[in-house]
């Protein structure tokens, strides 16, 4: 596909996500009805999709006074004067891309030439009701962690402990030429540094070796003292990301036990479990009352959801 194809099927998801459509169904959804894209081209719309949504609130600022609705043609118009790409090279009019400019955004495109410097104005990419209370509590860091988050944050994966260790996945990922580095402070995290998507089609991905997972959702389990306990419970389990790694760090050893009401991730679970070698016990809705009275035993732990919503809302943004 070319860079105008790509940009004219960004525009078409990004138009259902503002219907307020599940992004993530959008996405598999077109792939499905496009499977004359291969996997390199559905990436990098992938990639074009989530990156304009973490620089949303700038890209649309710009347009807030033209006369220019949001939509994802809006959307796409402004990210690629914000990544100072050629704007004929995109919207060619041609059968698979956009169609060109129209009188109104053509007379953006000249503002935008006159002052290059400030057509982008300073824009945080957060919801406005927490800009206050975030310059606040990060004081001086503000300005720098507000660019950050505009930013893919890094590809983290969890090696799985009762496989292997740090050392064994980083020379193994080496050998089939990904090179990682040891996460600063954790004791299952890699962070990736070239090659993403041989990673997944690594070998030892296949062979369960390692999980892809946050490294912010990793440390918040490891960061938590759960070595007095022999059960546990993640009682909004999703796919079992947070529940696997605690299983991973104590190498298997206790009982484990996780609930979803969406059927959907359960099924991811059972899978990711398996890889992992790990047993767990997945309840039913109709055993959860009768289970929920035996949380306040004091040899049963609770893991929430709210936990680690914080530390993982940014990296599910970043696709």
């Amino acid at each position: 596909m070319k860079d105008d194809a790509r940009a004219k099927a960004a525009i078409e998801i990004l138009d259902e996500f503002l219907k307020g459509r599940n992004l993530n169904n959008i996405l598999e959804t077109w792939n499905r009805n496009n499977k004359f894209a291969g996997s390199s081209d559905r990436e990098k719309i992938r990639d074009i999709v989530f990156d304009v949504l973490r620089l949303r609130n700038t890209l649309k600022h710009p347009f807030e006074g033209e006369n220019i609705y949001e939509s994802g043609r809006s959307l796409i118009f402004s990210y690629i004067l914000y990544k100072s790409k050629k704007i004929e090279d995109i919207f060619t009019g041609s059968k698979y891309g956009p169609s060109q400019l129209n009188i109104i955004e053509g007379n953006v495109l000249k503002k935008f030439i006159a002052n290059k410097v400030k057509f982008f104005v300073i824009k945080y990419n957060v919801p406005d009701f927490l800009i206050e209370d975030l310059k606040f509590s990060l004081a001086e860091r503000f300005e720098i962690i507000m660019s950050i988050l505009d930013r893919r944050s890094p590809i983290s994966i969890r090696v799985n402990l009762r496989k292997a260790d740090l050392f064994k996945v980083k020379e193994k990922l080496k050998n089939e030429g990904v090179d990682t580095e040891i996460c600063r402070g954790s004791v299952q995290g890699l962070r990736i540094l070239n090659n993403f998507r041989r990673v997944k089609m690594s070998q030892s991905f296949q062979e369960g070796l390692f999980e892809f997972q946050d490294l912010n959702s990793q440390k918040v389990i490891e960061d938590c003292n759960f070595l007095e306990y022999e059960k546990f419970l993640d009682f909004c389990s999703g796919a079992g990301g947070k529940i696997l790694c605690l299983a991973s760090l104590r190498k298997g050893r206790g009982s484990f036990f996780a609930y979803d009401k969406d059927k959907i991730k359960l099924e991811k679970l059972r899978f990711r479990a398996k890889k992992q070698v790990q047993m767990y016990t997945l309840l039913k809705k109709k055993k959860l009352t009768n289970f929920t009275n035996l949380l306040i035993v004091s040899y049963w732990t609770f893991l929430v959801q709210g936990l680690v919503l914080g530390a993982e809302i940014r990296s599910k943004n970043g696709g």
